[in-house]
């Protein structure tokens, strides 16, 4: 009978029971035959008395059937016990890693000469006690204590023993940063000793503590402070601290950051930096911040006045930027979905090739725009006119005759 067949096949009782004693038979067997090759030559006054000999490891057969049986998650516990002895690493590792392997075999393989074995065994279906765990962490191999460091089901204080442990490997600390089982005080702690890596990880975790998003916040690294001040977590004293950084990268996250207290976002309304103030216009929220908008649809950088006119926000202040003496504001009005169709008409007068393509792309046209487009000098326009796809289904009747002329003079010029 073939041990992966067995493997595959959901057994029931009845047949658990047949494959333990087929192990059983098959150990029996191989111990027969071991005996008579141990007793070949001699004669029987020599031969010693039934039942004096002790069970050999190797009496369940070769290494592949050894192996095979180890493998097998049905295995008897007792087969696995005397496996867990087994010379051949690879069979021990098999046996630690077995999910019916019980707890008396795990204790007994956590203090196994092979690395390879513990590692397996940490990762064993059935989990290990909080008591193999205790031991384990004692290890002075780095990658044993950080397997222990990821397992999300190591208990709180043995992770805290591993977070002050003489081995304090990069991978060991990032480990211990992403397990959601770490105490509170430890993530404090890691946001203060941690390594850049461990630190910058923190700061984009939106479940961090206020406690640990407070110190990160004054951490000396510009990377790590950058994703604080764009933690929507981070808390409103912070975030007006990092509104005050010296590095416009810092001030920049600040301003995008909606969770920022209006009179934080205020203040970074008159930035010296105008990337700061264009991060700004771009997050302006309805309400009270409107009145930000009408202050920045004025700044001196045209960047500036773009954000403006790209914000859903800014609907009141879409006429007046219309008229904006910079081509990419204009272009940022005739793109804003909520640019009203007498500021569209107006815009189109002014007549630029590139505003009038995204005119005729708009999902909504009024019937008389579309019969000036259509009509439109440029062939790029009428174009775009043509494979609007929102015109399909939204035109009226006439509206589509004017498309279809539209598309008949695009072929025809």
């Amino acid at each position: 009978m073939n041990i992966s067949r067995l493997e595959q096949r959901r057994t029931s009782p009845g047949a658990r029971g047949a494959l333990y004693v087929f192990c059983t038979a098959l150990a029996l067997t191989a111990l027969s035959l071991d005996a008579h090759a141990q007793n070949y030559g001699r004669s029987p006054a020599e031969w010693p008395e039934r039942g004096t000999t002790p069970l050999p490891v190797m009496a369940i057969g070769p290494a592949s059937v050894r192996l095979s049986v180890a493998q097998n998650p049905k295995c008897p516990p007792d087969i696995l016990t005397r496996l867990a002895r087994d010379p051949a690493d690879i069979i021990r590792q098999a046996v630690a890693g077995n999910p019916n392997c019980p707890e008396a075999v795990k204790a007994k393989l956590a203090g196994d000469s092979d690395d390879i074995v513990i590692e397996t065994l940490l990762r064993n279906p059935g989990g290990l006690s909080p008591a193999i765990l205790a031991h384990l962490a004692n290890s002075r191999q780095p990658k044993i204590l950080e397997t222990i460091a990821g397992n999300s089901k190591s208990p709180g204080p043995i992770l805290s023993k591993l977070a002050h442990g003489p081995i304090q490997t990069e991978f060991l600390l990032l480990s211990l940063a992403r397990n959601p089982s770490l105490p509170p005080d430890e993530i404090v702690r890691l946001s203060k000793v941690g390594d850049r890596l461990v630190r910058t990880f923190l700061a984009r975790q939106t479940k961090l503590t206020p406690a640990a998003l407070a110190v990160l916040a004054q951490d000396g690294d510009l990377g790590v402070r950058s994703f604080v001040a764009q933690n929507p977590h981070t808390p409103a004293d912070a975030l007006e601290l990092l509104s005050k950084d010296s590095n416009e990268v810092v001030r920049e996250g600040v301003a995008a950051n909606r969770s920022a207290p209006f009179e934080t976002r205020k203040k970074l309304a008159a930035d010296p930096s105008w990337e700061v103030r264009l991060e700004l216009a771009l997050q302006i929220l309805p309400g009270k911040e409107t009145a930000l908008l009408e202050q920045l649809s004025h700044d001196k950088e045209a960047q500036v006045r773009w954000a403006v006119a790209s914000n859903s926000q800014a609907a009141m202040l879409l006429p007046s930027l219309a008229s904006d003496p910079d081509q990419r504001v204009r272009e940022a009005v005739a793109k804003n979905p909520g640019t009203s169709a007498d500021t569209i008409a107006k815009l189109n007068k002014t007549y630029t090739i590139a505003i009038s393509q995204i005119i005729a792309a708009r999902p909504s046209l009024s019937a008389d725009m579309v019969a000036q487009l259509s009509d439109d000098a440029s062939p790029m326009v009428r174009s775009a006119l043509a494979i609007n796809p929102a015109l399909s289904e939204a035109v009226s009747y006439s509206e589509a005759e004017i498309v279809a002329a539209c598309r008949y003079r695009i072929e025809v010029r």
